[in-house]
């Protein structure tokens, strides 16, 4: 989709010539079949080339960090936008590993955020904290019973939304929830499958948990930040 562009010097910001494509990204030098343009910077600073694709009416399309154009290697934000300029797909990578990804819908809004895992393990606690992930702390935060009964809490409470059900919608949905320092749950959210019924049920049956005993580190009692993966499966008749 974009095309190698040889700089004249490595200068922060230089901007190199439009390069043009048809309107099936192939890149073009006929006039008449002009359609999508591409233009590349490079940062000395940070070593990167950002990328910037733009519709014909000269709205952007995509932005981009490369460390590499030959070979490609994506290594930073990535945003793509609507035909209107609303926000359609963002993704961060790290040398051409995806590390976050978030999704919106036609409004801009967005719909679902995802973390690959591999990603979230090279993070700070103070990283972590500011994502809303969970963090390290000495004494994580208890539902009351363990382990054992929160599972069972979860099976005994989650209900399968009729409509979603009559659509075959399953999957798993992944809530992220604070546990207040009074055990309390809030601040919940929830990620995965694209189903919103499902998404609402798993947001619902967390959010009717009773108190937990809430987390301590270095003998203080902290928020907690906890991540629950709520499966929803039909069962084969």
């Amino acid at each position: 989709m974009l095309l190698l562009l040889l700089l004249s010097s490595f200068t922060y910001s230089q901007t190199a010539d439009t390069i043009w494509y048809n309107n099936k990204w192939v890149k073009t030098n006929i006039k008449a079949e002009h359609y999508y343009f591409s233009v590349v910077n490079f940062d000395s600073n940070k070593n990167l080339y950002h990328v910037q694709d733009y519709y014909p009416d000269g709205k952007i399309q995509m932005s981009g960090e490369y460390s590499s154009l030959d070979p490609k290697v994506k290594n930073g934000a990535f945003t793509w936008y609507q035909a209107n300029g609303l926000k359609k797909l963002y993704t961060f990578y790290q040398y051409d590993s995806t590390c976050i990804t978030e999704t919106y819908d036609a409004s801009g809004k967005r719909i679902e955020t995802i973390y690959r895992r591999e990603y979230i393990s090279t993070l700070s606690n103070s990283q972590k904290d500011s994502l809303g992930l969970p963090i390290q702390i000495d004494e994580p935060a208890e539902f009351p019973g363990g382990d054992e009964k929160l599972q069972e809490f979860i099976s005994q409470n989650t209900h399968y939304p009729k409509n979603a059900e009559k659509n075959n919608a399953e999957g798993t949905i992944y809530v992220i929830l604070k546990i207040s320092k009074s055990g309390k749950v809030k601040d919940v959210t929830a990620h995965g499958n694209k189903d919103p019924l499902l998404i609402e049920e798993a947001k619902r049956m967390v959010l009717s948990m009773p108190r937990w005993k809430p987390g301590k580190d270095k003998g203080k009692i902290v928020e907690d930040t906890k991540a629950l993966p709520i499966v929803f499966h039909l069962r084969d008749n």
